[in-house]
C-alpha cells in the first residue's frame, strides 16, 4: 500500500477494504453454501461499514499539519487552569492580544487615577489658597468693624457731651445779660467747646462713612473670591467625578480582559466544548486542546471528546489526585475503562498530577510527599497495564499557584489570592518555580514537540492501524465463536449419524424378525389346518388336494401378515428417523440460540446464522420407504410362493402306497401328517430363505436413503463452516492490512 500524501491515506485504506470484501466472494455450485457465503459476506459488510465509519471519523478529525496535545481528564481537575497558564507562558497569540488590551486598559486606568489624584490635590491646594484669602478678608472686615465700633462709641460719648454742653450753654445764657449777649454773639467758652464737639462728631461721621465704604469693598472682594472659589471647586469636582466614572467604566472592560476566564467556577461541566489554542515555538507549530471533563454529563460532550482525542497526537490525562483511576462496575464505566476506550489509539499518553493547592501554606518544596510518590508509582503501573507502550510517564505540578504568579488578576476573583501567594514567596518568579509548571512548559517546547512531523504521521497511522486492529479482533472473536459452534455441530452430527445407523440396523433386524415370525405363523397355521383335514380320514388324493388348498390359503395369509408387520416396522422406523432428525435440528437450533445469546460482542454486530432444516423429512424418508417397499412388493406376491410350495409337495404322491393304507386309517393319517410336516418344514425354510434374501436387496435403498439424510444434515455444518471460512479469511486479510499500515506509519 502506497500513499502519495497524508490526505489520501484514509481513501486508500477504504479502497483496500472494498477490495478485501470483493476478494471474499467464492464461486461454488452448491446453492446452500453460496447462500451461506452471501449471508456471511453481508454480515461482514456490516462490520466493514463500522470500520469505514471509524476511518471516516478519523479522516474528518485527523490533523496532519499541527501537532495537537489534548488535555483530557476528570471534571474539575484543573485542565483549563493549566492551559491558561501555558497560554501566558508560551505567549499564545489570542492570549497576548488579550493581555495587551488588558495592559492598555490598565495603563489608561492608571493615567486617569493619576489625573484624579492630581485633581484631588489641586482641590485641596485651591481650597487652602482660597481659605487663606477668605480669612484675610474676614480679618479686614473684623478690623473695620472694630474701628467702626470704636468711632461709634466715641460718637455716642460726643453726643452725651454735646447734650451736656447744650444744657450748660442754656444755663449760662440765662445766668446773666452778659452771658446772654455773649451767647448771642457765640463767644461763650461753652459754645466754642460745643463747636469743637460738633466738628469732632462730623469728623467721626466721615470716618464711619469711610469705614462703611471700605467694608463694602472688602465684602465685595470676599464675595468675588467666594464665587471664584465655588466655581473652581465645582469645576474640579466635576472633573474628578468624570474621572471616577471613566475609571469605573474602564474597570468593567478591564475585568473582561483579565486572565482566567476559561477556568471553571467549581461547578461540574463548566467546559462543554473543545477549545483549541495555537502556538508557534522555534519553528514548531503545535496546539493545546482543552477537553470537557469525563465525569460530568458525558452524554452532552461524548462526541466532542471523541473527536478531539482522534485529532490529538499526544494526550495528557489530568487528575487532581495521585491515586490510580477508579474502575467501573456492571452498571457504569469507571474512569479507567473510559481512559482505555478513549485513549487506546494514542501514541503518547502522559499522566499529570495537578496538585490542588488553594492556600499558599500548602505549597511545599517538591510539591508532593512520600505517600503521593507511592500512589503515583501505582498509577504508572496501572496505566501502563491498560495502555501498554503508549503510556509514557507521570508529571507533577500545581497549576493554580503558577497561574496566580503570572496572571493579570486585577478586578477579578483571583486578585486577593494572588496578593497572598506572591507576598508569601516574595516574587512572582519564586512562586512560578515552586509550582513546577515552568519546568513542564519548557519540557513541552524542548522535548514533546521535537520532531513533531514524524510524531504526527506516527500518531495518525497508529489510530488507523488501531481501528483496523480492533476490527481484526472483532473478526477473530466472531470467527472463534463460529469455530466453537462448528465443533459442537460436528460432534452433534456424528452422534446423529450413529443414531441413524443404529436405526437402520434395527430396521434390518426387525424386518428379518418380522419375516421369521410370519413364516413360523404360516407353518403353524398350515399344519393346524391340514391336521384338521387329515383327521377327517382323507384318502391320499383328497389329502393332496386339501394340502394344495391349505397352502394357497396359508400363503395368502402369510403375504398379508408380512405386509402388516413390515408396515408397522417401517412406520416405527419412519417415526424413529423423523424423531432423530427432529432432535438434531432442535439441538442445532438450541446451539444457535445459545450462540446468539452468548455472543455479546462489544460492537453493533449480530451474526445472521440461518440454517435451514436441510432435510426434506417426508420426502427423504418416503424415498427410503418406497425403495424398500419396492423390493418387498416383488416378493410379497402369493402366486410365486404357491409355485414354490407346490414344487415341494411332490413327496406327497408317494405317501401311502403300501397295503396298510387300506387296512389302517390311523396309519394312513400318521403317514399323511408326516408327509405334511416334511413338506411344511421344507416349505417354511424355502420361504424364509426367499424372504430373507429379498430383504437383503432392501438394504441398498435403505443405506442410500440414510446416506442422503446424513448428507442433508451435514449441510448445516457446511453452512457454519462456509461462514467461518469467510470470517477467517477476512480476519487474515485485515491483519495483513493492519501490518501494512503500521509499516507505512513507521517509515
Amino acid at each position: 500500500m502506497k500513499t502519495s500524501s497524508p490526505s489520501d491515506i484514509h481513501a486508500t485504506i477504504l479502497s483496500e477494504i472494498n477490495n478485501l470484501i470483493h476478494s471474499l466472494k467464492t464461486e461454488t455450485t452448491d446453492d446452500e453454501i453460496r447462500k451461506s457465503q452471501e449471508d456471511a459476506q453481508k454480515e461482514l459488510a456490516d462490520l466493514h461499514r463500522e470500520v469505514k465509519r471509524a476511518l471516516e471519523s478519523l479522516q474528518l478529525n485527523a490533523e496532519w499539519d499541527v501537532f495537537s496535545i489534548a488535555f483530557y481528564g476528570e471534571t474539575n481537575a484543573g485542565k483549563s487552569t493549566l492551559i491558561e497558564t501555558l497560554r501566558i507562558l508560551l505567549k499564545e497569540p489570542t492570549k497576548e492580544k488579550e493581555r495587551e488590551e488588558f495592559k492598555k486598559i490598565y495603563d489608561s486606568t492608571q493615567e486617569i487615577q493619576k489625573q484624579l489624584k492630581q485633581g484631588e490635590k489641586l482641590l485641596e491646594q485651591t481650597s487652602e489658597d482660597y481659605q487663606s484669602k477668605i480669612i484675610e478678608y474676614d480679618d479686614n472686615l473684623n478690623s473695620i468693624n472694630l474701628k467702626k465700633a470704636d468711632i461709634e462709641a466715641q460718637i455716642d460719648q460726643l453726643k452725651e457731651n454735646i447734650d451736656a454742653i447744650k444744657i450748660q450753654i442754656k444755663a449760662k445764657r440765662q445766668s446773666s445779660i452778659t452771658n446772654f449777649v455773649k451767647g448771642l454773639l457765640g463767644i461763650l467758652n461753652e459754645q466754642q467747646e460745643f463747636q469743637m464737639f460738633v466738628k469732632k462728631n462730623s469728623s467721626y461721621q466721615s470716618d464711619i462713612i469711610s469705614l462703611d465704604e471700605e467694608k463694602s469693598e472688602v465684602e465685595h472682594l470676599k464675595k468675588s473670591i467666594q464665587e471664584e472659589w465655588d466655581t473652581k471647586l465645582k469645576s474640579i469636582k466635576v472633573s474628578n467625578e468624570r474621572s471616577e466614572k471613566e475609571i469605573k467604566q474602564i474597570s468593567g472592560k478591564l475585568s473582561e480582559h483579565c486572565d482566567g476566564k476559561i477556568i471553571g467556577d467549581g461547578h461540574s461541566d463548566f467546559t462543554r466544548k473543545v477549545t483549541t489554542y495555537q502556538f508557534e515555538y522555534c519553528g514548531q507549530n503545535f496546539a493545546l486542546l482543552d477537553l470537557p471533563g469525563i465525569e460530568g454529563k458525558e452524554d452532552l460532550v461524548l462526541n466532542v471528546i471523541n473527536d478531539a482525542v482522534q485529532k490529538a497526537h499526544a494526550v495528557f490525562y489530568v487528575s487532581s489526585k495521585p491515586t490510580p483511576p477508579q474502575t467501573g462496575n456492571k452498571y457504569s464505566e469507571g474512569t479507567l475503562e473510559k481512559i482505555k476506550k478513549h485513549l487506546g489509539q494514542q501514541t503518547e499518553v502522559y499522566s499529570i498530577f495537578n496538585k490542588r493547592i488553594k492556600n499558599y501554606q500548602q505549597l511545599q518544596p517538591g510539591l508532593i510527599n512520600d505517600d503521593e510518590k507511592e500512589s503515583l508509582k501505582e498509577l504508572d503501573m496501572i496505566m501502563c497495564d491498560r495502555l501498554g507502550e503508549r503510556y509514557e510517564k507521570h508529571i507533577v505540578l500545581s497549576a493554580y499557584p503558577a497561574f496566580l504568579s503570572i496572571a493579570n488578576c486585577s478586578q477579578n476573583d483571583f486578585e486577593k489570592a494572588q496578593k497572598k501567594f506572591v507576598e508569601k514567596f516574595s516574587s512572582q518568579d519564586n512562586l512560578l518555580q515552586a509550582s513546577l509548571v515552568k519546568n513542564f512548559c519548557d519540557w513541552i517546547t524542548i522535548d514533546l514537540v521535537k520532531n513533531c512531523k514524524a510524531k504526527i504521521k506516527k500518531s495518525n497511522y497508529r489510530k488507523i492501524s488501531t481501528a483496523l486492529m480492533l476490527t481484526s479482533c472483532k473478526l477473530h472473536e466472531i470467527q472463534m465463536s463460529l469455530h466453537d459452534l462448528q465443533k459442537k455441530l460436528i460432534k452433534t452430527k456424528k452422534a446423529t449419524d450413529n443414531q441413524l445407523d443404529e436405526a437402520a440396523e434395527i430396521l434390518k433386524h426387525q424386518l428379518d424378525t418380522d419375516a421369521y415370525t410370519a413364516v413360523n405363523e404360516f407353518i403353524e397355521h398350515l399344519r393346524r389346518n391340514i391336521y384338521n383335514d387329515i383327521d377327517k380320514e382323507l384318502n391320499n388324493d383328497e389329502f393332496k388336494s386339501a394340502f394344495e388348498c391349505r397352502i394357497n390359503e396359508a400363503i395368502t395369509i402369510l403375504s398379508t401378515a408380512l405386509k402388516e408387520k413390515f408396515d408397522v416396522t417401517m412406520a416405527e422406523f419412519t417415526n424413529d428417523v423423523a424423531d432423530i432428525i427432529e432432535k438434531y435440528h432442535r439441538y442445532v437450533s438450541e446451539l444457535l440460540n445459545a450462540y446468539k445469546n452468548s455472543a455479546q460482542f462489544d460492537f453493533d454486530f449480530i451474526p445472521n446464522i440461518d440454517i435451514k432444516s436441510g432435510v426434506n423429512r417426508n420426502g427423504t424418508i418416503s424415498s427410503i420407504i418406497l425403495g424398500i417397499g419396492g423390493v418387498i412388493v416383488c416378493f410379497l406376491n402369493p402366486a410365486g410362493w404357491v409355485v414354490l410350495a407346490l414344487s415341494i409337495i411332490g413327496l406327497v404322491i408317494s405317501i401311502g402306497k403300501g397295503v396298510l393304507e387300506f387296512l389302517d386309517h390311523n396309519y394312513r393319517a400318521s403317514q399323511q401328517k408326516k408327509a405334511a410336516n416334511d413338506n411344511i418344514e421344507k416349505m417354511g425354510d424355502k420361504i424364509s430363505e426367499s424372504v430373507i434374501a429379498n430383504l437383503k436387496d432392501a438394504h441398498t435403498p435403505l443405506q442410500e436413503g440414510i446416506a442422503v439424510i446424513k448428507d442433508d444434515l451435514f449441510k448445516s455444518v457446511n453452512h457454519i463452516r462456509s461462514i467461518n471460512q469467510v470470517f477467517r479469511s477476512a480476519e487474515t486479510k485485515f491483519e495483513l492490512l493492519t501490518t501494512t499500515v503500521e509499516k507505512e506509519g513507521a517509515n
